[in-house]
Order: C-alpha cells, then sequence, then structure tokens
C-alpha cells in the first residue's frame, strides 16, 4: 500500500496492522473503527479524514498529515509523529501517551480531552490552538513559551 490512493475510501473496520502506508494518499478517507497498529505511515496524506475509535500503538506517522482530520477516540500511543502536521484538526478524546511529537504542529488544532502523559511535545507548534482538559503529566515541553505552558496547564483534566 506504499504511495497507495486511498482517497474518499470507506476503511471503516479495516484491518491494517503491520501495513507499509508510508506515502499514501489517504485524504477524505473514512477509517472508522480501523486497526494500524505498528504500521508505518510516514509522510502519509490523512487530510480531512475521519478517525474514529481507531487504534495506531506503535505505529510510525513521521511527518504525517493530519490537517483538518478529524479524530476521536483514538489510541496513538507510544508511537513516532515527529514533525506531523496537526493544523485545524479536531482532537477528542485522543491517547497520545508517551509518543514523539517532536516539532508537531498543532496550530489551530481543538484539543479536547487529549492525554499527552509522558509525550515528547518538544517544539512543537500550538499557535491558535484551543485547549481543554488536557492531561501533560511528565511530558517534556521544552520550546514551548511560559505564556502558552499557562494556558495549557489551565485546562488540565
Amino acid at each position: 500500500l506504499k504511495k497507495a490512493d486511498l482517497c474518499r475510501l470507506n476503511l471503516t473496520h479495516t484491518e491494517l496492522t503491520g501495513s507499509n502506508l508510508t506515502k499514501a494518499d489517504c485524504t477524505g478517507a473514512d477509517f472508522t473503527g480501523a486497526s494500524t497498529t505498528d504500521a508505518r505511515i510516514d509522510k502519509a496524506d490523512f487530510s480531512k479524514t475521519l478517525l474514529k475509535d481507531c487504534s495506531f500503538d506503535g505505529s510510525s506517522m513521521q511527518g504525517i498529515i493530519l490537517a483538518y482530520a478529524s479524530m476521536s477516540g483514538l489510541t496513538l500511543s507510544d508511537i513516532n509523529m515527529k514533525k506531523a502536521d496537526l493544523s485545524n484538526a479536531s482532537l477528542v478524546d485522543v491517547d497520545m501517551t508517551y509518543a514523539n511529537l517532536k516539532g508537531a504542529d498543532f496550530s489551530n488544532a481543538d484539543l479536547n480531552r487529549v492525554d499527552f502523559t509522558g509525550a515528547n511535545l518538544k517544539d512543537a507548534i500550538f499557535d491558535g490552538a484551543k485547549f481543554n482538559e488536557i492531561n501533560l503529566d511528565e511530558a517534556n515541553v521544552d520550546g514551548i513559551s511560559a505564556e502558552l505552558l499557562s494556558k495549557m496547564k489551565l485546562c488540565r483534566s
């Protein structure tokens, strides 16, 4: 599935564990209930996708584009999302515990009940992001301004 064109496909409840979706174009696809644990999804385009009740545990998602994606009930724990683009995305009830989010872009994202426990948020971008009930326990927040951290901590769960 490397470099595959999966645009606007209905991939609900699809088993993609261990798949290689590197550089795949999944724009507008529906991944509701899909399982993609231990997958390689580096530099794939998941813009405007629906990701509900999915698991990506242990996957590599370096440089993935998730701009304008709608994510809820998602498990993204212990994954590599270095330099991921999550701008303008909606994240509700998302588990990002121990994820590598170094340099990830959350500009204008809506972060609602997101768990960043132990995550690497070094140099992550949160310009214009909205926060509600987020958890930053043990997270690496180097490179995030004190003003923004104060705002984020006011919204802790």
